[in-house]
């Protein structure tokens, strides 16, 4: 599904470009929150703007031949020259064909990236289901408190297991409370403890796919809430991501048999 079967462009580059106030800009910073593809769409226009601030009027406006595969691929990664590079972005913002293409490309560079990412992250996973000494380091995470899963076979609204997790991003540390119930749903509190940058912190949770499930945004002194409904498998993992302006913290979760 493309981004235009989610939310029009127009409405997109509208929003990007300040044109858009009230109610219509509530609603469509509402869809953000949910669509992962629109985020990525608006992340994707904000650096080709940044590219472009730097190209000639020739640049700008000429007609260069569309790229290979190859190229596009070596741009994405980084290996072109500069000179190129400045063709391509010029390139890549009239030709809809060749933005498509490498669009397409740039996402399953990231998806690739993302397994390679969990591949090292498994060495980390904090399983749900099992019972950590106090004090104990899972990877960059503190396990400060908890209620191991032996209520798993309890009725179903009843508290499953939780714990409470410390986590440090840059010098700001934040404590997380995960809290899984009988039902299967997974609510998380995270609250800041230490803050010194006073910034929203980003947090989404995905599958081991990398499908996105949710995503949030605290308060600027680090505070927010969010329950995932029931849709956690048991025996699978999650990824909770935690990301402070340029700094980002992954925690893996093992969800535990019911």
């Amino acid at each position: 599904m493309g981004i235009s079967d989610r939310h029009p462009k127009d409405d997109l580059l509208r929003y990007l470009d300040g044109a858009m106030e009230g109610e219509e800009k509530r609603a469509l910073e509402e869809h953000l929150t949910g669509c992962a593809e629109c985020r990525e769409y608006i992340s994707f226009v904000k650096g080709f703007n940044q590219d472009l601030a730097g190209l000639s009027k020739e640049e700008f406006t000429s007609h260069e031949p569309c790229p290979d595969s190859w190229t596009l691929v070596a741009y994405e990664a980084g290996k072109v020259d500069e000179e190129t590079a400045r063709h391509l972005r010029a390139h890549l913002l009239f030709c809809d064909e060749c933005a498509k293409e490498f669009y397409a490309l740039r996402r399953v560079s990231q998806e690739e990236s993302w397994r390679v990412l969990i591949e090292r992250l498994k060495q980390f996973v904090i399983d749900l289901a099992r019972s950590y000494g106090p004090g104990a380091m899972v990877g960059p995470v503190r396990i400060v408190a908890e209620q191991p899963a032996f209520a798993l076979r309890a009725a179903k609204d009843q508290q499953a297991c939780s714990k409470v997790l410390e986590v440090s991003l840059g010098d700001n540390a934040y404590s997380i409370e995960l809290t899984l119930s009988g039902a299967g749903s997974l609510s998380c509190d995270i609250a800041a403890f230490r803050s010194p940058v006073r910034a929203p912190l980003d947090v989404s949770v995905r599958r081991e796919s990398g499908e996105e499930i949710m995503s949030t945004r605290s308060d600027d002194s680090g505070k927010c809430h969010f329950t995932v409904e029931a849709s956690l498998r048991p025996g699978n993992l999650c990824i909770l991501t935690l990301s402070l302006e340029s700094i980002e913290q992954h925690l893996i979760l093992q969800i535990p048999e019911r």
